[in-house]
């Protein structure tokens, strides 16, 4: 059973609600790092950073930000890069709004 006390529903809602937000947090870094390399484009000798992400042991994922050997930024690259990390925001907080709705109803049958 998926409730089968107080304690596993709170950890179970916990651990959903970090890994949606982990998800919106590493999307906001991703569009904050493209951001940065596109407003330093046309800086001499720029190297664009880039965003790895990596699995946390209690759920979600931690986002790393890393710098690359590569000299100049692509704007498509970079655009590109935006349009996911808008998706995966989107993707994540509905995520959490379901979470929070079917944990709502589930708090509400248990009375």
């Amino acid at each position: 059973m998926l409730v089968s006390s107080s304690g596993s529903f709170n950890r179970y809602f916990s651990q959903g609600l970090t890994t949606a937000l982990s998800g919106m947090r590493d999307a906001q870094v991703r569009m904050n790092v493209a951001a940065h390399n596109i407003a330093n484009a046309n800086t001499s000798n720029f190297s664009p950073n880039r965003v790895n992400s990596h699995a946390h042991p209690a759920g979600g994922v931690v986002p790393v930000i890393e710098s690359t050997d590569v000299i100049g930024t692509s704007y498509v690259e970079e655009g590109v890069s935006m349009l996911l990390a808008k998706t995966q925001f989107n993707a994540s907080a509905y995520a959490a709004g379901v979470f929070g709705d079917t944990s709502k109803t589930l708090m509400s049958m248990l009375g």
